[in-house]
């Protein structure tokens, strides 16, 4: 696909095809190209990979080459940008290989679910369980973020 999709955008530095090839191998590492059409992180390789060799092509021809939309494009630029390798200069990312996996986008995106509900959940711990005495004042953003069934009961309490 790459070879084919750089030949199409007219790219002069064969840079950017080692580049991009590079950076779908990380992605498929990074579980960034399970279940998903190969041509829409091709596009998103080829936007990196054109910006970072001054060559830059816009967004709307990217995915026009590679079939995909723009906003397909965009969600896998956000996914990449996710991961460890995003962090990495150009010099580092071309010269080390990083050998860690990332977890699967589907995986993350669950997670922070759940670390929002342990956090609330002992924000709202009962004074038993965590060994204080005395009841917690709770600021306007903690008194947003509690469960229904303590809102509830707040509301019951007024009658």
């Amino acid at each position: 696909y790459m070879h084919r999709f750089v030949c199409q955008l007219g790219f002069q530095n064969h840079e950017i095809l080692d580049f991009s090839v590079r950076l779908v191998a990380r992605m498929k590492k990074d579980w960034i190209l399970t279940g998903r059409r190969p041509n829409n992180s091709c596009g998103a390789a080829l936007l990196i990979a054109s910006r970072i060799f001054d060559e830059e092509r816009d967004i709307a021809d990217i995915a026009r080459v590679v079939h995909a939309s723009v906003s397909t494009i965009t969600k896998r630029l956000g996914e990449i940008a996710e991961t460890e390798s995003a962090h990495l200069g150009i010099a580092e990312f071309r010269g080390a290989w990083i050998s860690e996996e990332e977890n699967p986008p589907v995986v993350k995106r669950r997670r922070r679910p759940r670390r929002e509900r342990s956090l609330i959940r002992s924000i709202y711990a009962s004074p038993s369980d965590s060994g204080e005495t005395g009841a917690k004042e709770l600021s306007e953003e903690e008194d947003a973020c509690r469960p229904a069934d303590d809102v509830e009961s707040d509301v019951s309490n007024f009658d």
